[in-house]
């Protein structure tokens, strides 16, 4: 599985993170930060495997700048397999992660070109 860190970076008019407050919501405005890799059975290992990565002090970081994976943040996990890949997404949670519906484009993820999911 390839899987996509996306940090919810959405604030309010006091300049709080709204998604380590309030979690993830559709719309929030997310900043890819990095992709990883993972061979772990499940999409739900794959985000707790990233969530070591992604959080210093967990003796398994990986580096990357800025802070450490909170919640609102989101998981894209895409599990390749068959005939075609299929496209998952997962919020950090306060304990864990949790499915979620992510109905913004995944082409600026590819691309490189991340200022596609501006408009969207």
């Amino acid at each position: 599985m390839i899987c996509f860190y996306l940090r919810n970076e959405e604030r309010d008019a006091e300049g709080r993170h709204v998604g380590m407050m309030d979690g993830y919501r559709p719309g929030h405005d997310l900043e890819f930060v990095q992709s990883f890799y993972s061979t772990l059975a499940s999409a739900l290992e794959a985000c707790e495997y990233g969530f070591a990565l992604f959080n210093r002090g967990s003796g398994q970081e990986c580096y990357f700048s800025g802070r450490s994976m909170s919640v609102g943040d989101l998981v894209i996990v895409e599990r390749i397999g068959g005939d075609a890949a299929s496209l998952a997404a997962y919020k950090c949670a306060s304990a864990g992660f949790e499915p979620v519906e992510w109905e913004q484009r995944f082409d600026w993820l590819l691309d490189g070109d991340e200022d596609e999911n501006d408009e969207n």
